[in-house]
């Protein structure tokens, strides 16, 4: 996976352990690695965050933030968690086999 990111803006910031005959590969804490990245493949890089910038509402970072928070909590407010809320549709699961599976697919609600 690292070696398919060869234009990335981001640093990717990994700790790599080797404990007897494995190798651990994990981020460091507060890294940028669990943020939605911003601008990453656009033509112009994205501004730098300066100490001057480091505030702004627009830099990077502020960016970063934001779009994570979206991404989180967006699905939280538009899924109705409710049994009354929960409709049975006209046709089957289509890749729902019960002679298959024994569990049933899993729902938004």
């Amino acid at each position: 996976m690292l070696m398919c990111a060869p234009r990335s803006v981001y640093s990717w910031d990994l700790v790599i352990n080797r404990q007897d005959n494995k190798i651990y590969i994990d981020k460091r804490d507060g890294s940028n690695l669990d943020m939605v990245t911003v601008n990453e493949n656009a033509a112009e890089a994205p501004m730098e965050t300066t100490e001057s910038t480091k505030d702004a509402i627009n830099s990077p970072q502020a960016l970063m933030m934001e779009a994570t928070r979206i991404n989180y909590m967006f699905p939280n407010q538009t899924v109705i968690e409710s049994e009354t809320s929960k409709r049975e549709m006209q046709n089957p699961h289509p890749f729902y086999n019960p002679a298959e599976e024994s569990d049933p697919p899993a729902s938004k609600s």
